[in-house]
Order: structure tokens, then sequence, then C-alpha cells
């Protein structure tokens, strides 16, 4: 490591250990459910240092150094040549600017730093650790949006850890909530696709909801120091077969309502 060593104050190292507590960092929930027979991409998750982490959005003068000299001592070496990986931090990837979440290693650099900018401008989190998936590669001719992410059909579940039920499960890509976020020309390759999204849903909602139900059994999610149970699942859908992508606490959810939840308050 760069004998250039960027200075951590006492407060912004409490910052830092609060927010390696975040039940929302994948190396909190990943561990609690490792092992389940849901498919999941194979994932790799690097916990970087205080001082890595204050390089992100504090812009000293050797910071992209002190970034570098990590890369490449911690993460770039367990990567193969050649082969792309899915990029996020802890909690996010900015899949809606698909360009930067899949990486190989000439490009890890520039994609997780332009991740992590974006995570600390809407307060996103994560920036504690670096996490490389297996990319799930999409059938040929497969339609794009949002500069290159593949449009495919996935399910938001919320699931009661407490009890080991989903509590209901709605469409990721939903045409009334879409209709007013995307630009011109990927609004046009989601209707084309409207039909299709639809269908798939429909068919696999079913499996969706069993997959999450008796996947998760006997997961640790209930862990969470907060005692809360209530959970998203993300799956997706390539080739007839349900991936688990992601998770979160239910109330950092896009689609989460507390009383469809836990019904009448």
């Amino acid at each position: 490591m760069s004998e250039k060593v960027i200075k951590i104050t006492p407060y912004l190292l409490e910052r830092y250990k609060e927010e390696r507590k975040d039940v929302n960092n994948i190396s909190w929930w990943y561990n609690r459910i490792y092992g389940c027979p849901i498919l999941q991409p194979q994932t790799m998750i690097f916990r970087v240092t205080p001082e890595v982490w204050l390089a992100w959005w504090d812009d000293h003068d050797n910071s992209k150094e002190v970034i570098r000299e990590y890369l490449e001592e911690y993460v770039i070496l367990h990567m193969h040549e050649d082969k792309t990986y899915f990029l996020k931090n802890g909690t996010f990837s900015n899949k809606f600017y698909f360009a930067n979440c899949h990486c190989t290693r000439g490009s890890i650099e520039m994609c997780i730093s332009k991740i992590n900018y974006s995570a600390l401008t809407i307060d996103a989190g994560g920036t504690t650790e670096i996490v490389l998936r297996n990319y799930i590669w999409p059938t040929k001719g497969t339609d794009t949006i949002y500069s290159g992410m593949p449009l495919r059909t996935e399910f938001r579940l919320f699931y009661d850890a407490e009890i080991g039920k989903v509590k209901y499960c709605v469409p990721y890509w939903q045409y009334d909530v879409m209709k007013g976020k995307l630009c011109p020309e990927d609004m046009a390759v989601f209707e084309r696709n409207r039909e299709r999204l639809e269908r798939e849903y429909a068919e696999y909602e079913s499996l969706a909801i069993k997959t999450v139900e008796e996947g998760l059994v006997g997961n640790k999610l209930h862990e969470a120091e907060d005692g809360e149970s209530a959970w998203s699942a993300d799956l997706l859908l390539q080739d007839g077969k349900l991936w688990l992508i992601d998770m979160a606490a239910a109330w950092r959810s896009y689609f989460w309502d507390k009383e469809r939840f836990y019904g009448e308050i």
C-alpha cells in the first residue's frame, strides 16, 4: 500500500463502523442465507479499509492512488482475465446506468468509482464493500434499456423472515411506473417487450413465491439488531430458471406497502 496514507478521524471511523452494520450490505444478508438452495450468482465480497472508504468521497491528492493500490492488491488478483463481472458496492449497483455495473479487470477502477459517486450523491450507502458476482448472461438478442441492461422478467417478493412466508409479490417492471421514468428510446423498448414481461410474470409468479418460501427455510435474517423481519427478495428469470439477485430490508425497497404486508394497522 502507498506510503501516502489518508488520515481518518475518530468521528469518520465511527461513521465507517455504522455503515458496516447496515443489514442491507450484501455481506450481512448473503451470509445469513448462505447455502440456501435458491440459485444465486457466485459472489466475492471485499471489505474496504476505512482509508479506502474515505477516499471514495473525500478528494485528497492521493485518493485515486489509495483506491488503485487497494484494488490491485486485494481485488483484481481474484478476477479472471477476459471475464465480465457484475459489479456493485455493498448495497448499490446503479444498474439504471448499466454500463458501470458490469466490468473487467481493466475497467473495475473506473466503474466502482462511478458507482460509489452515485451512491454518495443519493445516500445509498454500501461504500464499505466491493462486490463481484458472476454475470447472468441474457439470451442472445434480448432487448436492453438503461445503457445496456437486458430487459428480463423480475419479481420483487416481500418476505416475512419470522414466519417464513411471502406476504405479497409484484412485478419489478410495471408499465404504469416505468411510463414516467424511461427516456423515449427506452420506453419504446419497454412497450415492445411489455406483453412478454407480463406473460412471464403471470406464468412464474407462483413458482417465485414457492422458491423463496422453500429456499429460505432456516435462514438467519431475523438476526437484524432492530428485530425487523420484513425483507424484499428480487428474483430474475433467465432461461426458465429463477435467480435470487438481491435482498434488502423491506422498508428500503420500492413497492413496500406496510399495510399490505402486516394487514390492518
